[in-house]
């Protein structure tokens, strides 16, 4: 295979590989010894090419890494400077922004201070007719609850002085008909 190259012509049947090299090495061997180290020849074939593999991956990540460490790292610092920029940054605004509030913070105070505190009035003015409101509805439920338990302990309730009276009048009866009884067993 010839291969044009910067000029040059390159035919891979001129230049032989350290591979070809040993393979043809192990080749020569004599054929009866050949059929004696033909699994060892296996082995060295299969050992030349696991290293020459190696060597590949190697040689390739060496080279990714050299590539792509650096733009990465680049990178990396760049984000990690535009971080610490963008810190100081809002740092130095709010400062800023409170020494400019500061400045200003009177003349607000002064300008605004009545209709905050109007706010805040009708606020307090709203919550308390709310709260006035619903305690009084509290009270009004509360009052018609124990206006009906008491209607219901006085439909229930004996009349203590009439039982009295009741239970006195029933007294002197039983006493004037027990003399009657004894005047009537006297009399026998």
């Amino acid at each position: 295979m010839n291969v044009a190259f910067g000029g040059h012509t390159y035919s891979s049947n001129q230049f032989e590989t350290w591979a070809d090299t040993v393979i043809d090495i192990f080749g020569t061997i004599p054929d009866s010894m050949n059929r004696g180290i033909n699994s060892f020849n296996y082995f060295w074939v299969r050992v030349f090419t696991i290293v020459a593999a190696s060597l590949i991956l190697q040689f390739a990540a060496i080279i990714f890494a050299g590539i792509t460490l650096p733009v990465l790292g680049a990178i990396l610092g760049g984000i990690g400077v535009v971080a610490l920029q963008a810190e100081y940054v809002r740092r130095t605004l709010i400062e800023a922004t409170r020494k400019e509030f500061a400045k200003h913070l009177p003349q607000i105070a002064e300008e605004q201070w009545r209709p905050i505190f109007e706010g805040v009035q009708q606020c307090f003015n709203d919550y308390a007719n709310l709260i006035g409101t619903r305690i009084n509805s509290d009270i009004n439920a509360r009052k018609i609850e124990l206006d009906n338990l008491l209607k219901q302990k006085q439909y229930h309730e004996i009349d203590i002085k009439a039982e009295a009276k009741r239970l006195k009048d029933l007294e002197i009866e039983i006493q004037s008909q027990i003399k009657q009884i004894d005047f009537a067993r006297e009399s026998l």
